[in-house]
This record gives structure tokens, C-alpha cells and sequence, in this order.
């Protein structure tokens, strides 16, 4: 066995990868049991393997997706893949299921996915620079996706990797090929802590989806937001629990909340304080003192989402590009005058909003229109991305006990 390997699978073409280590595994007993291996063939060369249980009548979807994104860069590559074999077929649950007739299950093909590169959980950056270049990375990634008609439409911390300090997308379970609009309808879309306020309004609301690739970039919006409210600097340095009162004061854990107890009215609530955020119309988050040198990257993404919405308009990935390179120069130089703390251990509110921050109550779209400032740096021109679609009514509704929940992948 290799030094340090913990096992080894075959392919159908007998060449040995030597598992090094297991990157992620997923929980529950109706998912796809999947596992991802960190694995070194014969010629010393890394890659992760994804072995997972896929439904016989979509198993060739994700191959299908990283074949139509091959060659871009920061996008995960296809090596090869096959499907296990049991007794000279492909493996199957059907072969563990044949002992129970009488009940009908959806025949899962067990099959195995060797990709490029295999990197780091986006949890392992080195410092802010290093995040805020990952962020750029996939903002061309994407809009180059979108390109090919795809669109990623599942965006998480999870399916975000680093290697060699550069930003990749992973996981294309749930990539959707776009139509001609370049929107597509489906009902469930994402991971809902990082799905934009107008498809989660929808959502609530038991409506169809049209997701667009401005979705996606305010969910990448969220996810960077995230982090500087929860980690305190690199390698996954967690933030300390906020007291009771703040816990409700910071906008970003205040939809997490909402989020957390699963109905459909709390996917309308959640969706009311990100929308509430995003037009300035709260108390700043709780950005940790690490991270703020990013106030103003968090502030002009947040109007140019902001405009986007009240204008009809597109969010640009260039315009986003844009930001990104200028703030990354400006952090640079700030980062070499003072350097952050290492282990800064208090929070405060970094973002400076325009307007001042309203009270936390439900605001009619025309009044949220009528207070924007909308700041000079959010510039205003044509682009290739579709226009997002008129945000649904932020009707307020009396608490009701939902017949049903949405459920979890």
C-alpha cells in the first residue's frame, strides 16, 4: 500500500487509486450516499473521486454538465468516470433491494467520478486577499458558464473549492441547462441560506422558479457576506456566539433564523430581511474585525444588487469584476500599511448604509424605490447577462401553520 493511504479503489480499466483521505460524505437516508475521496494514482498525481448512488434515469447528468464546461478555467474538470461493477454489471440498488418486492423504489446506479483539481474546502483561505482573488475567480468562471448555457444554480460554501489560492466551482448535481431567455423553471433551486430574496419569495409562496444568472450572483454575494460575519479570520477561525440580542440585531444570522425552521413562511420571512438588507433598509452585520478592510466590497455589491432590483436591470458580471479587482488593490495597500489582527475576537457593524437603517418591518416595494441612494460606483450599462425578473409583492402576512414544508436535499 501506499505511504499514508487509507484504502484503494479500482476502475473498470484496472488502474489503482490510492485513497489519502476522505474530503466530505453526505448524512440522511434518502441522499445519494455520496463520499469524496482525496486519491493519488500510480504516477503520484491527486485528484478527488466522487463516489456516489445516482437514479438510473438521470445518472449521466452531472457527466453531461462537466463535459459542457470542460477547458473552462476555475471550473472542476472531468477525468473519466464508470460505474461499479458487481458480479461483471454495474452495481446497483437493486441487487440490495431484490429481497423486497412489495415495495417500489427508484433503482440508484453506484458510480464513480475522478475530477481535477482537488483542493480545499473555501473555509481553508489564507487571508482576505487570497478570498477576495477566489471570489473573482469564479465571478469569470460563472459569467464564462453562462456562456455555454449553463447555469450552476446550487451555489454554497460546499461546492466552492481553493487550489493553489485560486477559486473553483464543484458539484454540478443540480446545474440546469439554460433556455432561450436564459432562465430556467424548476421548483427547487439551491441551498436556501444563500438563495437570492426574489426566489425565495417565490418559493414561499409555492410558486415555479425561473432562475437566472443574476440569482446566482447574489447568492456568491451571500456566501463572501457570510464569512465576514461568522469566521474570524483564516483557516476556519470561528467567530463567537453573538448574545441574544445581537443574534436578532445582525441581518445576516436574522434570516438564518427564519431560515432554520423550515415553512413556507419562514422562506417568505427570510426572504423579507434579505431584501430589507439589500436595499439598506436594516442595521449593518456584524463583520468581524478581520475582515474590515471589505466594507466597501460588501456595500457596492449590496447596491449594485440593490439597483439591479429597483431598476429591472442586470447585475453585470464585468460591473462585479470591476469591484472586485478595485477593492482587492485597495485591501492590498490598506493590508500593508496595518495588517488585521490575527485573532480579533470583537464584532462590529462595518457596513455604512445609505439610507440610515429603518425599522425592522416589512416596506412596500415603492417605498424601498423611493429611499434608495444608489452609490456612483454602481454603474449602469447594457450587458450580456438576461434582466432579472420584477420582484414578487412584499405583501405581510398573518403567521400560518403550513400544510407542508419544503424539504432538504
Amino acid at each position: 500500500m501506499l505511504p499514508g493511504a487509507i484504502g484503494w479503489v479500482y476502475d473498470n480499466d484496472q488502474n489503482v487509486y490510492w485513497i489519502m483521505e476522505i474530503l466530505w460524505k453526505s448524512r440522511g437516508f434518502f441522499k445519494r450516499g455520496t463520499v469524496c475521496y482525496r486519491v493519488r494514482d500510480k504516477f503520484g498525481r491527486e485528484y478527488a473521486l466522487k463516489d456516489c448512488w445516482v437514479n438510473e434515469d438521470v445518472k449521466d447528468v452531472e457527466i453531461d454538465f462537466l463535459k459542457a464546461v470542460d477547458g473552462i478555467q476555475n471550473v472542476v474538470q472531468l477525468v473519466k468516470y464508470w460505474d461499479v461493477l458487481y458480479d461483471g454489471q454495474p452495481d446497483s440498488t437493486s441487487h440490495i433491494r431484490s429481497h423486497c418486492p412489495t415495495f417500489v423504489f427508484k433503482k440508484k446506479i453506484h458510480r464513480r467520478i475522478l475530477l481535477t483539481p482537488c483542493g480545499l474546502p473555501l473555509t481553508q483561505f489564507n487571508d482576505i486577499l487570497e478570498l477576495i482573488g477566489v471570489f473573482r475567480d469564479l465571478v469569470v468562471a460563472h459569467k464564462a458558464m453562462v456562456g455555454r448555457r449553463v447555469l450552476h444554480g446550487d451555489l454554497s460554501p460546499n461546492n466552492i473549492i481553493i487550489y493553489e489560492g485560486k477559486g473553483y466551482f464543484i458539484d454540478f448535481d443540480h446545474a440546469k441547462f439554460l433556455d432561450a431567455d436564459e432562465k430556467l423553471t424548476r421548483v427547487h433551486v439551491g441551498t436556501i441560506p444563500y438563495i437570492s430574496f426574489r426566489v425565495l419569495r417565490l418559493m414561499g409562496d409555492g410558486h415555479s422558479v425561473r432562475h437566472t444568472p443574476c440569482d446566482d450572483l447574489e447568492s456568491l454575494f451571500y456566501i463572501l457576506l457570510e464569512f465576514t460575519v461568522v469566521y474570524l479570520g483564516p483557516k476556519g477561525a470561528l467567530a463567537p456566539r453573538l448574545d441574544e440580542e445581537n443574534l436578532h440585531r445582525d441581518p445576516v444570522r436574522r434570516w438564518g433564523i427564519d431560515y432554520e425552521s423550515l415553512t413556507f413562511d419562514s422562506l417568505a420571512t427570510s426572504s423579507m430581511w434579505k431584501r430589507e438588507f439589500i436595499h439598506g433598509l436594516t442595521d449593518p452585520p456584524l463583520v468581524t474585525s478581520y475582515f474590515t478592510p471589505c466594507r466597501p466590497l460588501l456595500d457596492e455589491w449590496r447596491q449594485a444588487i440593490s439597483f439591479a432590483s429597483t431598476q429591472l436591470t442586470a447585475i453585470s458580471h464585468d460591473n462585479i469584476c470591476d469591484v472586485l479587482t478595485r477593492e482587492l488593490s485597495s485591501i492590498s495597500q490598506q493590508l500593508a500599511q496595518t495588517p488585521p489582527p490575527a485573532l480579533p475576537s470583537t464584532l462590529e457593524p462595518t457596513i455604512a448604509l445609505s439610507p440610515s437603517p429603518a425599522p425592522l418591518t416589512s416596506q412596500l416595494v415603492t417605498t424601498v424605490a423611493a429611499s434608495l441612494t444608489v452609490s456612483r460606483s454602481v454603474p449602469v450599462r447594457a450587458t450580456s447577462v438576461p434582466l432579472p425578473l420584477p420582484d414578487p409583492p412584499l405583501a405581510v402576512r398573518r403567521p400560518r401553520r403550513p400544510n407542508r414544508v419544503p424539504g432538504k436535499r
